[in-house]
């Protein structure tokens, strides 16, 4: 293939890309969010618990105990479903003191509430989220124990609402 054959083929694919690069600079993206919608949830399943911390239909990706370093859930959180303003109770056990940290997510970078984040000696804990204001959907509850050399993670997804 000559020079001037490359040359020509080469301007003919520049200005393909910059018809294209003009194409996409001339789409407009708007995102427009409506308050009144409904929540798109990232997270599914619960395990559903009654009122009193009796789990009814376990999910096995919940509530995973952090076993070595020593701390239980006793049953996670309940009830679940819960009402918003109703809320649920989150129990655990810690066998040491610990750096705590519980935030309720609606995705998993956005906390919409923390629960607790506090240092705390070994032994049983319940806290209770009321769950306010937020939208019937199911969101994750992060459990956290943040040591100086590395921090501990498991969670639990709740269900508000219908």
């Amino acid at each position: 293939m000559s020079t001037g054959a490359i040359a020509t083929r080469m301007r003919s694919a520049a200005s393909a890309c910059l018809i294209i690069l003009s194409l996409f600079a001339a789409c407009k993206k708007e995102s427009t969010v409506d308050p009144a919608a409904p929540l798109v949830t990232v997270f599914h399943n619960i395990s559903r618990a009654d009122s009193t911390g009796v789990v009814i239909d376990p999910d096995s990706d919940d509530w995973k105990p952090i076993t070595p370093i020593g701390m239980s859930f006793n049953p996670g959180a309940y009830p679940n479903p819960c009402r918003t303003g109703g809320g649920f109770v989150l129990a655990w056990h810690l066998f040491v003191a610990d750096s705590v940290n519980i935030t309720v997510n609606d995705a998993p970078d956005h906390v919409v509430e923390t629960i607790l984040a506090q240092k705390l000696a070994g032994g049983n804990y319940a806290v209770r989220s009321s769950m306010a204001g937020l939208q019937s959907a199911i969101y994750r509850v992060y459990f956290r124990i943040i040591r100086p050399d590395s921090t501990y993670v498991t969670f639990g997804d709740v269900q508000v609402g219908n």
